[in-house]
């Protein structure tokens, strides 16, 4: 007969062990912290050290970080820009002073990005090793669910991805917050509270999906047995309850446009779909992608969509009705389910579904990982010691499969065109990823290699802003009757857009028709009275004109709509110097040199004027910092001896 191992679990010493006739939490020890975290740093350094080399990827990270000139500086002016934004659709102010913090330390070098949501990976997965003792009560439960979290290849793009830090924050607040309630619900101590409030606070101001908090704890309740409707128990839950609707509000107004595009159907049937999806993913961790391209109809007619809404239902109801029976798996799917259901909205974008976002799971997938590593506990439990060992030899070699795929995906988000040369492998009718691809080759200038993307994208979709874009291309070419077409094309797909507007704009200036110019922009600002762009390249044919007021009139209006607009400010310095409003103008060229540093001829431009106004120190700063990132330049080279020479004399 064999030996049968002891079952129980093995003792440590908690850090904090809180009893109440209801429940005791029991959080791990400093020891075993410390173990796991000298662990999963370990892991996760193996996992991702190579992708530690990654560039910036042209998805996000122009809009977030390296184009982004709210988070170049911290002061008064930017902090108040951050507060009182959209990124365009989410209210993130937390995230970007983050992102205000990495850019004093690396500026637009992307290794410390990358670097610091590594560190917060694995900070987040030591949180999740903390929570996930606390309810089920077993270290080992604890440490497989957590390992899940950190090592599985669902998470590399939240790892990987630059753009991904407002997931990251928000996740490891979220975290924090809920461990301190649990703190605070055992042992009454209102500075647990408090900081549990904070937490929450802090991680709506990261990325607003916290908002799910509330239900979170009412399902905690549940699988505590407590009384979850019970005044006392309730009145808890009111300033996380009162913060998820102010800020469910601020997301509303942020989400206006893409909320009038879906209807509450095709959101709720998406939805479902993204549930089952998501599943797929965690079962068989293969063909992860940066988009999920989803074709074919969002109502009762899918049969794909009623299946796993139907599906969704029946899980749901089940679990619930067995809530006594079997707790941890009522609050494992329900934590999945809640949690994961404010990504709902954002599966239509630009015109395309999705069927999911990796990014979107990363936190939800917790409650999966919860009931994954209570199922694993109890069959060891279950087990004799010989048993037990294939076990957790079998678990061993899991992890490491899931390693070895986790560090193969991280290695797909090593710049732009890998990234959407990799959707393509798995979804050839994407036609997001031609557009992305070819965007890459326009800026590489293989404008021939851009156009034959575009082309592939149309036979996928006629979609008006691949139009938009092939126009932009073919005035670059030069065939500006096949651009002309393009515009004409998008204006009859998208009547509502103004982009087409801006194109012919820049169409008509370089056929030398200013006057049809003007109309276009006209039309584009018609269509989009806050379009900047438009009222910046209508100032810059005013100026060309002669129509100097006119120009000044339309930068400082593009200023108003965006404070940070580099371009606009330099324009703006440029006709109030025309004008003969010097100092004005300086001010201007200052602001742009403290938005974009390396914005040389607003350097240069300041540097000149104040040497003309004989502050010689002061000039010679500004064409130092163009040789800074010019070091050929002669203009700022001329300039710098000229002024020695007259500091000498």
């Amino acid at each position: 007969m064999e030996e049968t191992k002891n079952k129980t679990e093995p003792r440590y010493t908690p850090r904090i062990v809180i009893s109440t006739p209801e429940t005791a939490y029991v959080l791990p020890s400093r020891r075993t912290i410390l173990i796991f975290a000298g662990v999963i740093l370990a892991a996760l350094f193996v996992v991702y050290g190579t992708s530690l080399g990654n560039d910036f990827v042209r998805f996000d990270d122009g809009l977030l970080i390296y184009d982004n000139p709210a988070i170049r500086f911290i002061n008064l002016h930017t902090l108040k820009i951050i507060l009182t934004t959209y990124d365009p659709e989410l209210y993130i102010p937390l995230t970007l002073f983050a992102y205000q913090i990495l850019y004093q330390i690396a500026g637009t070098t992307a290794f410390p990005y990358h670097v610091a949501l590594l560190l917060l990976h694995a900070g987040n997965s030591i949180l999740a090793m903390a929570f996930l003792c606390a309810l089920s009560r077993s270290k080992r439960a604890a440490w497989i669910g957590a390992l899940l979290f950190a090592l599985h290849p669902l998470q590399v793009e939240a790892v990987a991805w630059a753009s991904a830090l407002k997931d990251q924050l928000a996740t490891g607040f979220y975290l924090a917050s809920l461990l301190t309630f649990l703190a605070f619900r055992t042992s009454a101590r209102r500075s647990t509270y408090v900081a549990s409030v904070l937490f929450c606070l802090f991680g709506l101001l990261s990325k607003v999906t916290v908002i799910t908090m509330p239900l979170v704890l009412v399902l905690i309740d549940v699988r505590e047995g407590r009384k979850w409707w019970d005044r006392r128990v309730l009145l808890e839950k009111f300033p996380f309850l009162l913060l998820s609707i102010v800020f469910g509000i601020i997301a509303l107004y942020g989400k206006t446009e893409v909320l009038g595009k879906s209807s509450p159907l095709s959101i709720l049937l998406m939805g479902a779909h993204s549930v089952i999806f998501v599943l797929q993913k965690i079962v068989v961790p293969h063909g992860f992608s940066v988009l999920y391209p989803f074709t074919g109809s969002t109502g009762f007619d899918s049969l794909k969509l009623m299946l796993s809404f139907l599906a969704v239902i029946v899980v749901t109801i089940g679990v619930w009705l067995a809530r006594t029976r079997s707790r941890d798996l009522c609050f494992g799917w329900l934590f999945f389910l809640v949690t994961l259901a404010p990504t709902f909205t954002n599966l239509a974008k630009a015109g395309e579904l999705y069927s999911a976002s990796d990014r979107y799971a990363y936190f939800p997938v917790l409650g999966l990982f919860f009931l994954l590593g209570t199922l694993w506990a109890t069959l060891d439990d279950g087990l004799s010691r010989v048993r037990g060992q294939w076990l957790r030899g079998c678990t061993a070699v899991l992890f490491t499969l899931l390693a070895w795929l986790s560090f193969q995906q991280s290695l797909v988000w090593k710049d732009t065109e890998s990234l959407f040369r990799s959707v393509l492998r798995f979804y050839p009718h994407s036609y997001a990823a031609h557009n992305n691809l070819a965007n890459v080759h326009r800026r590489r200038g293989d404008l021939d290699a851009a156009v034959a993307e575009l082309l592939l994208a149309l036979q996928e979709a006629d979609h008006a802003k691949i139009r938009d874009n092939l126009g932009a291309v073919y005035v670059k070419k030069g065939m500006f009757r096949e651009a002309e077409e393009q515009f004409a094309k998008a204006k009859q797909l998208d009547p509502t857009s103004a982009e087409p507007y801006l194109g012919l704009g820049l169409l008509s200036t370089q056929e030398g028709d200013h006057e049809k110019a003007y109309a276009a922009y006209a039309n584009a600002l018609e269509k989009n009275p806050r379009y900047a762009q438009a009222l910046l390249n209508r100032g810059a044919l005013y100026f060309e004109d002669g129509r100097i007021d006119e120009a000044i009139a339309d930068d400082r209006h593009a200023l108003q709509i965006e404070p940070l607009f580099a371009q606009a400010a330099y324009n703006l310095g440029v006709a109030l110097q025309q004008r003969g409003k010097l100092t004005e103008a300086l001010g201007q060229y200052e602001e742009v040199s403290q938005m974009q540093p390396n914005f040389q001829q607003a350097q240069i431009n300041a540097g000149a004027l104040l040497a003309k106004m004989g502050k010689f120190p002061e000039a010679r700063t500004h064409f130092v910092s163009v040789l800074r990132y010019n070091p050929g330049n002669a203009v700022a080279q001329n300039a710098i001896e000229q002024i020695d020479r007259a500091g000498a004399q």
